[in-house]
């Protein structure tokens, strides 16, 4: 904010019109202050507005995506499996993704998206325990929704 003084050592009726009219270009002044400041928050809210329409939009051409797959294929599971996950990894901006499919005591991965073939041959012979070894199985066995984060 800017601060306006102005000083007269005898009042006088010019020095009244005078002090009238800076009073009156304060106002104004702190009426724009004022208004940048709104101007500021609205154009905030309208970037939040924007990110917030631009996920929702993501989120049904996902649907739509996989909606699409189920309806041309013969129910081809893997291909509506690998649709599902390349909409979610794509949507949580993420760098890959598996889907596990529960196999007896075990979970096999059922889909991949992002890895090699090299990676998924090596960890095809390991399936996942449901205990606590492995974010997987802390997952499988805990039935709650985790997010893991990796450094």
């Amino acid at each position: 904010m800017d601060l306006v003084s102005q000083t007269r050592e005898e009042p006088t009726a010019r020095s009244q019109a005078s002090f009238n009219e800076t009073k009156a270009s304060t106002r104004v002044a702190l009426s724009g202050e004022s208004q940048a400041a709104l101007i500021k928050k609205v154009k905030a809210r309208a970037r939040a507005l924007e990110r917030k329409l631009s996920e929702a939009l993501q989120q049904q051409t996902a649907t739509a995506d996989v909606l699409k797959v189920i309806s041309r294929s013969t129910f081809d599971l893997q291909a509506v499996l690998e649709n599902l996950l390349e909409s979610a990894v794509r949507l949580c901006g993420a760098d890959r993704g598996f889907v596990y499919r529960q196999d007896g005591d075990f979970y096999r991965v059922a889909a991949s998206c992002g890895h090699s073939p090299e990676w998924l041959a090596t960890i095809e012979p390991y399936p996942i325990h449901e205990d606590r070894t492995s974010a997987t199985g802390r997952l499988s066995s805990t039935a709650a929704l985790c997010t893991f984060t990796i450094f």
